[in-house]
């Protein structure tokens, strides 16, 4: 019998059932799982910049989040990409001190989160 994952996602919750799997199948099955579940850039920035930065002060220079982003798993590339597309949409704003960039949440980003 072919091995058979089913995942159900409900609210914050994932339900994983693993049916008629070898071993090898199921360790394949759990390395496999963060790459099915793992947060898009944007909402992960967001929920840090909402539950951390917002409380005190907001804003963050790009290169500290960056570096604060690494051990979540998002590259510098990606880190930059993200935070022009949240400053796009409306959801941070951009504030250049010399030739640093500043970001935070916009107001608008703010009644949003």
């Amino acid at each position: 019998m072919p091995p058979v994952v089913l995942c159900r996602f409900t609210e914050n919750l994932i339900h994983i059932s693993i049916a008629a799997m070898p071993k090898n199948s199921i360790e394949q099955a759990a390395r496999d799982l963060p790459n099915l579940i793992a947060p898009k850039a944007t909402s992960l920035i967001v929920t840090v910049f909402g539950d951390s930065l917002a409380p005190y002060g907001g804003h963050v220079w790009l290169g500290s989040l960056i570096e604060l982003m690494a051990p979540l798993g998002l590259s510098e590339r990606l880190v930059r990409t993200a935070t022009n597309r949240l400053t796009n949409s409306g959801w941070l704003e951009r504030l250049a001190k010399g030739r640093r960039s500043y970001f935070g949440l916009s107001e608008t980003g703010r009644m949003r989160f």
